[in-house]
């Protein structure tokens, strides 16, 4: 039988990385959040807020860089007027059924680890740079449609 993510292995994986369990949720639709501390607003992939979800088929993350899209509306080059307005600018980083348990932790891993370098690194460093690529790269990767 193929092990599925429960709500014990997404606790397990996420809290320890500073991820805030949204209260009230239940068990069939957990949601997590995580806000960084990230001052560059040239990259839609330069995170400011990642969403962690599981609901009862799917675990989906999630990410957007609030501050270039703040900075957009402002310029009145898009509508923020209400939550559903942020959903075409989120990033999908991952979007696996439940079924992927084996798989989670070693990404969640690597997801921590470019957060940590958008936090910590010169916006100028390499391992920033790479961390952005990456991001992007994840981000296509969970994007892209399989036509067969």
């Amino acid at each position: 039988m193929v092990k599925q993510i429960d709500a014990e292995q997404l606790r397990g994986l996420l809290l320890p990385l500073g991820f805030i369990e949204e209260q009230g949720t239940k068990e069939e639709a957990l949601v997590f959040w995580r806000r960084l501390e990230n001052r560059d607003l040239r990259s839609p992939f330069a995170f400011s807020h990642v969403r962690a979800s599981l609901d009862q088929y799917v675990f989906r993350l999630e990410a957007w860089n609030q501050g270039r899209l703040k900075k957009a509306a402002k310029a009145d080059l898009i509508v923020l007027e209400s939550p559903e307005d942020l959903e075409p600018y989120k990033e999908i980083i991952l979007e696996k059924s439940r079924a992927a348990a084996e798989q989670l932790p070693a990404f969640i891993g690597f997801f921590a680890q470019q957060m940590q370098a958008l936090e910590e690194e010169k916006l100028s460093s390499p391992i920033y740079k790479a961390a952005l690529k990456n991001l992007e790269l994840m981000a296509q990767a969970a994007n892209q449609v399989d036509l067969e």
